[in-house]
């Protein structure tokens, strides 16, 4: 179509006619418009404000975890014994057998035997296990298992025979399996 074409044709519209293909010519072009330009634009628009939403979400909740970074700190501190730590299962076995000495020697048990157990390995924590025989006071073996299942080290008495050394005698002897936990 040239443009001699089109001015003949608009000649011979009537004046209704020529208004309602102004109106529809006005009607198509903004539709055009919008559909090539103001939606894309909206559409990129509104993906950037989610983002924006999220990454302010995400900046909100890391500055509250930084305000609380000191109280955080010092809890680690507290409960840092609790939780694996970098040693090996032969150094772990070994803490845990130096402290069972310690405390063997604090109450004045005297330790016979220690022979250190199996690990087992589980989701949300490490048991180590060791047995020991021991004899001593029935008031000293009463302050060593306290001693031990009150330790930090999270010990506790998982199995206990007791006996006395011979008929009438006040001193018992004990053979335990202690376990230690060890959260991961």
């Amino acid at each position: 179509m040239n443009l001699s074409s089109l001015y003949n044709f608009w000649k011979k519209l009537s004046k209704k006619e020529k208004i309602f293909f102004c109106v529809a010519s006005f009607v198509g072009i903004a539709a055009l418009v919008d559909i090539g330009i103001i939606q894309p634009i909206t559409y990129r628009r509104d993906s950037l404000s989610q983002e924006i939403k999220k990454k302010e979400a995400a900046i909100q909740q890391a500055l509250h975890i930084l305000g609380q970074r000191e109280r955080i700190l010092e809890e680690k501190e507290i409960y840092g014994d609790y939780f694996a730590s970098q040693k090996s299962e032969d150094e772990e076995i070994l803490s845990i057998l130096k402290e069972i000495g310690s405390l063997a020697e604090e109450t004045q048990v005297y330790l016979q035997e220690v022979r250190p157990g199996r690990l087992e390995e589980g989701p949300p924590f490490d048991t180590y296990r060791v047995t020991i025989s021991f004899e001593g006071q029935m008031g000293q073996v009463a302050s060593f298992i306290y001693k031990l299942e009150d330790s930090e080290k999270l010990m506790r008495v998982e199995s206990l025979n007791l006996s006395p050394k011979s008929p009438g005698s006040s001193v018992a002897v004990c053979r335990m399996t202690i376990s230690r936990i060890v959260v991961k």
